[in-house]
């Protein structure tokens, strides 16, 4: 009986090493519990580049987590805030001014390279060129954050994509304009207790005056006249079409419809109404 069972053990362990061999030869892997593990802590606690997160990000994508994911967004936006600072003071500087200005950039590659690669675009503005975040490179991971950052990211990249104003104008249109204010509404209401909402809650300040009293290059009714621009009007009415539910929404329909009752001049009645917005 005993030479039976060791028999049998015998044939056992031989069928399970032939069977590890023809996987082996097919090219195919054993199956492995697991799982790959990142350390994102310690990682952060080397206080990394912005863009050595990036490539950190890249390289354990298929293995962050929602929290991990959260994490490395917030220490990423966090680092390339601290290096704008210093960044920016390059920029600032007159022999790159001239090479942005001229469109001759060899002598300043070294720097526009290390902008790219940090997560930064450049912009320009009464004359000047200058580096900011841009947000668009979040986007191919921001499908794994949480739903809060999600959308957080949406918000801040309509802006490094198309900034809302330069020069104190105006340059989206008004009804665009309404959409990004409303968004961002939809934001302070859903996300309270996120790690951005105080960014947001701000800019959606901001965002309500441009949207009740224009900005300063762009007033919503001219300084001479008083009467509301036309295309801020048609713009406005366009976003009302579109039936957006949400309270600035509905501000701005009484809003709009208080104006024509007063043939699109700033009376007192309509500035009264918009004060509240200010």
């Amino acid at each position: 009986m005993t030479k039976t069972r060791l028999f049998i053990g015998i044939l056992l362990v031989c069928a399970l090493i032939v069977s590890m061999s023809a996987c082996m030869q097919k090219g195919q892997k054993l199956p492995i519990t697991e799982e790959k593990t990142v350390n994102i802590e310690e990682f952060l606690a080397t206080k990394p580049k912005p863009k050595e997160i990036f490539e950190f990000i890249v390289a354990n994508l298929n293995s962050l987590t929602k929290e991990g994911t959260d994490s490395l967004i917030l220490e990423l936006e966090s680092a390339q805030n601290d290096l704008l600072t210093t960044i920016s003071k390059d920029f600032f500087k007159e022999d790159v001014q001239k090479a942005l200005s001229t469109g001759s950039t060899d002598s300043i590659s070294e720097l526009l390279k290390s902008a790219e690669e940090n997560g930064f675009k450049i912009e320009s503005a009464e004359g000047m060129y200058y580096p900011i975040i841009d947000y668009a490179k979040y986007k191919g991971w921001s499908n794994k954050a949480s739903e809060d950052l999600k959308s957080y990211i949406s918000i801040m990249a309509k802006q490094s994509d198309k900034p809302t104003a330069k020069d104190a104008a105006l340059v989206i249109t008004w009804d665009e304009l309404a959409r990004r204010a409303v968004e961002m509404e939809r934001f302070v209401e859903k996300y309270p207790a996120s790690a951005r909402f105080n960014d947001i809650k701000e800019k959606y300040e901001y965002y309500k005056t441009f949207v009740f009293f224009g900005l300063n290059n762009t007033p919503l009714f001219s300084y001479d006249t008083k009467v509301m621009r036309n295309d801020a009007l048609l713009g406005y009415k366009k976003f009302l079409e579109e039936g957006t539910d949400s309270n600035l929404a509905k501000s701005l329909k009484q809003f709009v419809e208080l104006a024509e009752k007063n043939n699109l001049k700033l009376t007192k009645e309509v500035e009264d109404f918009r004060e509240s917005f200010r």
